[in-house]
Parts: structure tokens; sequence; C-alpha cells
């Protein structure tokens, strides 16, 4: 070897020395580097895990149910509260199509074309079948293969249970303002009333003592007109018709005088009870007005006999709130008689009042239709009726539950046979 060979290969052998270091300084770099990136990648992966989970748990927690499908409606994910609300268990709503728990649902990929983030009404199905009021909003998210709709969803039986409740209330406002308006209207007549009533009452009877005057007068003269001519005057003036029928007609007409009397005190009864409040009141009294002021709703298709306990005691009640039960009572007997096709003869409303063990009870039973057994439980229900449209509202009954069991500590129940007729059993406690 010659010395520019060995000086070429020395050249050589630094060259490659400085590569291997260069080599070796290049790999711990990127050793480094590569660490680096997996520390970072690993800290991610902490982050993202973090903040799945801190999703996740505010996912569970919002008070709305969450499914996420395919476009299909094909259940990718559901979170807690959508599994409580269907009664269902995760793994077996994964891959089941959403119309399996919303039924009728539009087909998703539809549906989105129409509407989107609108909240809808549909019906949810549990897992036992059973069903339940929903609302439901929905929006998409991704593109291609990641596509996909989030359902939020809603149980909205309390909130619909609350709007019946406040129409319910509104409803019955109205109908109590109505009354009230009635009532001042009706009151304010038969106080009127009672001033011409009383006069001509007085002057038929000053007429009736009158005519037995004058008859006793006629009678008295009788011995001083010829017996010729008295025939003659008697038939001229048809004094023994006077004599008969005057007398008859005057009594008639004190009778009727007395009935109106009668009515226009009861309408004044009905119309301003003596207190807003509760105060002693007998129950009685309260059913002898109503069933007077109620007598055009009941005379033309029944009878009304009253069997009610005597020295009855008198109960802790509000007056005009215990006429509008009894009023709501007859008229509905009133209905069903009439819907029978009973005539008036065969037609009977009775109304009972007796002393039972602690309380008052009252009974008002009728012969008519009677009440089928499948609604029996209904009947009591805000807006549920039977009746053509324009002659109730479903409000009667349940008004009349409510005062009597929520403002009067009562009871009411209902003992019917489909055909034959209805009885309504109240119970009031008496004062100790």
């Amino acid at each position: 070897m010659t010395e520019s060979d060995a000086t070429r290969l020395k050249i050589r052998l630094e060259r490659e020395k400085q590569a291997r270091v260069e080599a070796e300084k290049l790999l711990e770099e990127k050793s480094l580097s590569l660490y680096q990136a997996n520390k970072e990648l690993e800290l991610a992966q902490s982050d993202l895990k973090l903040s799945v989970k801190k999703l996740t748990t505010i996912i569970d927690n919002i008070p709305h149910g969450i499914l996420i499908t395919n476009p299909a409606g094909v259940i990718e994910s559901i979170n807690f509260i959508a599994i409580q609300m269907f009664g269902m268990k995760s793994a077996v709503a994964m891959g089941q199509n959403i119309d399996a728990y919303v039924p009728n649902l539009t087909d998703p990929a539809q549906l989105l074309s129409v509407v989107h983030g609108t909240e809808l009404q549909f019906t949810g199905i549990r897992e036992d079948n059973s069903e339940f009021p929903l609302e439901l909003a929905f929006t998409t998210f991704g593109e291609g293969d990641g596509e996909g709709v989030v359902w939020i969803m809603q149980d909205i039986t309390l909130r619909l249970a609350a709007e019946d409740e406040k129409r319910r209330l509104e409803e019955s406002l109205r109908h109590a303002q109505k009354l009230e308006s009635l009532g001042t209207l009706a009151g304010g007549i038969a106080h009127e009333l009672n001033t011409p009533i009383q006069f001509v009452t007085d002057n038929m009877n000053f007429l009736s003592d009158a005519v037995s005057d004058l008859m006793a007068a006629i009678k008295n003269l009788q011995h001083l007109t010829p017996p010729d001519k008295k025939e003659e005057i008697f038939e001229k003036h048809d004094i023994n018709y006077l004599a008969e029928e005057a007398p008859q007609a005057i009594e008639q007409s004190v009778e009727g005088l007395t009935r109106i009397a009668e009515i226009v005190l009861a309408v004044k009864r009905f119309s301003h009870p003596s207190s807003s409040g509760k105060e002693m009141n007998d129950i009685n009294d309260i059913i002898r007005t109503t069933a007077t002021v109620s007598k055009n709703q009941w005379k033309y298709v029944a009878g009304l006999d009253l069997h009610l306990a005597e020295s009855l005691p008198k109960v802790i009640s509000n007056a005009g709130e215990l006429n509008q039960v009894f009023l709501n009572l007859i008229i509905n007997a009133a209905h069903a008689i009439e819907d029978s096709d009973k005539d008036r003869e065969n037609g009977q409303i009775k109304i009972t009042t007796k002393i039972k063990d602690k309380d008052i009870e009252c009974r008002i039973s009728d012969n008519g239709t009677g009440i089928p057994e499948s609604i029996v439980s209904k009947v009591f229900d805000p807006f549920f009726t039977t009746k053509a449209p324009g002659r109730g509202s479903g409000q009667g009954l349940s008004i009349v539950h409510s005062i009597v069991t929520q403002s009067h500590d009562g009871d009411i129940s209902i003992e019917t046979e489909p055909g034959s007729g209805t009885e309504f059993v109240i119970t009031f406690p008496i004062a100790s």
C-alpha cells in the first residue's frame, strides 16, 4: 500500500466515523422527538378520555333522553335518561331501529328533509309496551360514512297533566264566573219580583175577604127580593156561578202566588247564599232550594221525591258550592232519564238524607240509562262527557267531585246498573 493509498483510507475512515457520529446524533434526536411525541400523544389520549368521560357524564345527566342513530334510524348510542325513559337495556337497544321505541316516526331521511330542529309530539313505547307522550327534536352531524342523527326526547306526561289541570281550573273559573253573573242577574230579578208579588198577594187576600162579604150580603138580601125577581136577577148576573167559582179562582190565585213567592225565595237563596265562606248550613234546606230552582230541568221528564231526615244536624259548608253540587246531580239525573225514553209518569228522581255513623249521607238516584262499567272510573275526570256537543262540557261531575272531596272533606261514590239507573252517594262529616 502506498502512502497515498494510506492517506485516502485514513480520510475515508475519518468520514465514516464522522458520519456514524452524526447518524448516532440524528438517531438520538429522532428518538427524543419520538419519545416526546409519544408522551404528547399519551397526554392527548388522556385528555380525550377525560373529555369523553365529561361529555358522557353530561349527556347521561341532562334531563332529556338522547339517542344517536345512523341516517336510516338504527340506534348506535343511547344515554342513561333515555334508557330509564323507555325502561330498556342499552345492549338491547343498540342496533335496533328507533321505530321500535317511537312508532309512526316518519323515515328519518324524509323527516330531516322536511323539518330540522323542530319539536314534535309522538307516542313513546316502553319495553313493557306501555305508552307515554313524547316530545322529540333532532339534528344531524358529520358527512358520508360519519353522518348520524341526534334525537333529543322528553317525557311530557307530567307537563300535559299540568296543562290539563290548568285548563280544568280555567274552565272551572269561567264556569264559576258565569254562574256568578247569572246568579247576580237572577237574584236581582227575584228581588224586584218580591214587591209586586207581595201587593198582588195582599190584593188577592183582600178580594177573597171582599167576595166572601159580598156573597154573605147577597144571601142576607135574598129575603128582601121578590121571589119572581130573585131568579131573574141571579140569572142575569150569574150569581150562583160566581158564588161557586169566584172563591175557587181566588184561592187558586193565592196558591199560585204563594208558589211564585217560594220560587223567588229559592232563587234568591240560590243566587246569593248568606255567606261566600263556610258556615253552619242545613243540607235539607239547600236540597229543597236547589230542587225548586231546577224544577224546569226535570219536571217534563220525571218526578222528584224528597225523603229528607228530620232534625238533621247542620254541617260546616259553603252553601253556594253545595247548591252547585246538587244542581249538577239533579240535571244529570234528568238527562239520564230523558235519554232512556221513559215518559213523565215513569221517570223518577229521588233524593234522600240520613245520618250514618258520624256523617250525613245524601243519595241522589234516578231510573235512567245508567253508566256503562267501562267508563264509571272516568266520570269525574275533567272534560270527560258522553253527552252530545252543547249539552255538557264534561266539567259538571269534575266540579262536584272537587267541591265534595277537596272543599268539604267529604266523599262521593257511584252505584249504577246500565239500563236501570244511577245513584250518587255523598257523605259530609258532621262537625264535632
